[in-house]
């Protein structure tokens, strides 16, 4: 909710770092798993990313690994002003080892 809030923020969290190559191109993501209600409705909750600590990652093998992660988000407005995009810079990744329940609750 309310992305222009965060327009030009700096976040950290603890989440997960992916890569994917769809059709020929590299794909990059962060994010945390999310369930709503119950197993059934799990969900990968992703922000679209960039920056040079994805050069960890084999996006043939749609590899993704848990860690600290830090960066800015920046948002791009269509000319009619509504968001467009959300990405996130990824400034930097400290790799750790995943907790025993990654899983973000809405409860």
């Amino acid at each position: 909710d309310n992305p222009e809030n965060y327009d030009n923020k700096r976040l950290n969290f603890d989440g997960y770092m992916c890569s994917a190559r769809k059709a020929g191109k590299d794909h990059y993501a962060v994010g945390r798993v999310g369930m709503n209600c119950c197993a059934d409705d799990m969900v990968f909750l992703g922000i679209p990313s960039t920056g040079p600590s994805f050069k960890k990652l084999d996006s043939t093998k749609n590899e993704r690994k848990w860690g600290n992660i830090t960066g800015v988000i920046h948002l791009k407005y269509e000319s009619n002003g509504e968001i467009e995009s959300l990405k996130m810079k990824v400034e930097s990744f400290t790799e750790k080892e995943k907790p025993k329940d990654p899983i973000v609750y809405f409860n």
